[in-house]
Order: structure tokens, then sequence, then C-alpha cells
């Protein structure tokens, strides 16, 4: 799922990069303060989400809405 303490990142881009991952080749609802929409997610890389769309910085995502009933749970405690 990630080391978030060994990452580029120290705040909610790494949790939320574990999640799109699961979602690799659904259907998914994405809300960005410039964008909202549906989009099939092909792939997750480098803290970017690449969709049918385009790519997304995963800083930039504040929803994302799935239908999905297989995430895992993240658990993360920060030091």
């Amino acid at each position: 799922m990630g080391v978030f303490d060994e990452s580029k990142c120290d705040c909610c881009v790494c949790p939320m990069q574990c999640v799109l991952e699961q979602l690799v080749g659904e259907e998914v609802g994405i809300l960005t303060p410039t964008f909202v929409g549906g989009t099939t997610l092909n792939q997750v890389e480098d803290f970017i989400a690449f969709t049918d769309l385009g790519g997304f910085q995963i800083c930039k995502i504040n929803t994302v809405l799935t239908s999905s009933t297989t995430l895992k749970y993240i658990t993360y405690k920060k030091k």
C-alpha cells in the first residue's frame, strides 16, 4: 500500500494514491477545483492519476466517487 514516511510527500497525497491504485480500471467521478466529471481511471503513478480524459495531479483531487466495494482501509499515523 505504500510507505508514507519515505515518500516525497507527507500529507494526504500518498493515502489518496493508494486508494486510487485500487480503483484502476473502474469508472470514477473526480472533483478538482477546475473539473467535475466521470471517467475511467487507467493508471496511477508518481502522484498523477491517468484517465481517459488526461492526467490529474493527485494533490488537486478533492473527491473521488466510486461504486466499488473492494477498497481496503488504510490506517496511517503520522509520527
